[in-house]
């Protein structure tokens, strides 16, 4: 068995690869489906945020597909070139796919360093290959550990300060820059999750002059009910409503760029030129690069605002190296149980077949001893019983220590070859996969 960790993250891919990739194919069901009918025989779980893009696959070790064929892939399905990904992408391979999962799901790995929000992403990535029948034994029991092990560290780890979404920090961002932002006029455009938690932090900031804009009107009347300081406007009015934007944040799905600089340009002569802060939380971009380019305005994307996490990340950091022998332990025990499953149907097969023979020996014996008493006949078969237990105990034992050490299989192909366990083997280990 092999697993194979393919993936991109903010640290190794700039916004525009991750944009592709979300851009062209955005749904995770899309590469599960894509990913499965092209290689049927493997376990596989796609997950895909803003900051990343990891393929998981578990595949019998000898079969494709490998690192070079899911590039292969990729690129065949971006039209980029292959080099392209092999620069900006990473490979883990077993046990160190194991620790990189397990550290992703704790938020160790994260732009947000202890972020709520990844455990959740990963939750979902699971159950959607789950319900698209892309799991397996292996697959599943890694991603619930993922999980189980996410709910300790977070439950214990002290790192409740400081920012826990791009919202917030968006909204310190606008902070730092104004100094105060009760006289700005801010307009956030899309009221999804990150459009809401932002709006929420800049509210808590001292916001008093907000618009939010979204394709639904609907949901962000529904949003800013409760909110006195915040206005709802249709769709058709956003370019009105930038006239007088101090601050632009955008955080909605779109495949194409909302504000294009040919917008911005209309604008400069209403505007006189005066300075706009935009925050472009969207992936895909929601904003034309170009638009960057222009005097008077300061445009930040994704990449701009790890500026304002150093800090908060760094504290982040120390607080959960305390919880990276929980990491170990964690990743020790699924690598255990992991190499258990190769061994597991050798021992089972070499089990029964010591115990078939007996029973035959005894079914001989009866045939040759007619008038045995049903005491002595019980005796007999405790003496075969304890017999076999005997035999087994030594390679058994031998083979579930050395399993620790990443050995097992070897003593257990050994035996196979010692006891002639091929088919027996083969019968089990369908058994245990079922």
């Amino acid at each position: 068995m092999s697993l194979i960790l393919v993936g991109t993250n903010h640290q190794y891919s700039p916004v525009a690869l991750r944009e592709w990739i979300i851009a062209n194919h955005k749904q995770s069901r899309y590469w599960l489906e894509y990913f499965k009918n092209k290689f049927s025989h493997i376990e596989i779980v796609v997950l895909s945020t803003c900051n990343r893009f990891e393929i998981y696959i578990r595949k019998t070790t000898h079969n494709t597909p490998d690192v070079k064929d899911i590039l292969s892939c990729l690129a065949e399905q971006s039209g980029l070139p292959i080099e392209q990904f092999q620069r900006n992408f990473y490979c883990y391979r077993n046990v160190n796919a194991v620790r990189h999962l397990f550290r992703v799901a704790c938020a160790m790995d994260s732009m947000l360093i202890g972020e709520h929000q990844i455990t959740g992403q990963v939750r979902d990535a699971f159950q959607l290959a789950q319900k698209m029948g892309t799991t397996g034994t292996f697959i599943t029991r890694l991603f619930q550990n993922s999980l189980k092990l996410a709910k300790r560290i977070r439950n214990e780890a002290d790192i409740s300060s400081g920012h826990f979404s791009l919202g917030s920090v968006a909204a310190e961002f606008v902070t730092r820059i104004f100094g105060t932002i009760k006289d700005k006029n801010i307009v956030i455009v899309g009221t999804g999750k990150m459009g809401a938690n932002t709006l929420a932090h800049l509210i808590g900031s001292g916001a008093k002059n907000v618009t939010i804009i979204n394709r639904d009107i609907t949901r962000a009347k529904s949003l800013a009910r409760s909110l006195p300081a915040v206005r709802v406007k249709p769709w058709s009015n956003l370019s009105d409503t930038l006239v007088d934007a101090d601050v632009i944040i955008t955080c909605i799905a779109a495949d194409e760029p909302i504000l294009r600089k040919t917008d911005m340009d209309k604008l400069a002569a209403i505007r006189t030129n005066q300075p706009m802060l935009i925050i472009d939380l969207g992936l895909p971009r929601n904003v034309e690069q170009q638009i960057g380019e222009l005097p008077w305005i300061h445009l930040y994307d994704l990449n701009a605002l790890e500026t304002v996490l150093i800090e908060q990340n760094q504290n982040r950091k120390r607080e959960l190296a305390k919880y990276e022998y929980l990491i170990d332990e964690y990743v020790d025990e699924y690598m255990h149980w992991l190499n258990m499953q190769t061994v597991v149907p050798v021992i089972s097969a070499l089990r029964s077949k010591l115990h078939n023979l007996a029973e035959s020996e005894l079914d001989w014996l009866d045939g040759k001893i007619s008038d045995i008493s049903a005491h002595d006949r019980e005796l007999i078969e405790q003496m075969a019983y304890r017999l076999v237990q005997k035999i087994l105990h030594e390679p058994l034992h031998t083979i579930n220590e050395q399993t620790k050490n990443h050995r097992g299989n070897i003593y257990a192909g050994i035996v196979k070859k010692l006891f002639n366990l091929e088919e027996e083997s083969a019968k089990h280990k369908a058994n245990t996969l079922k």
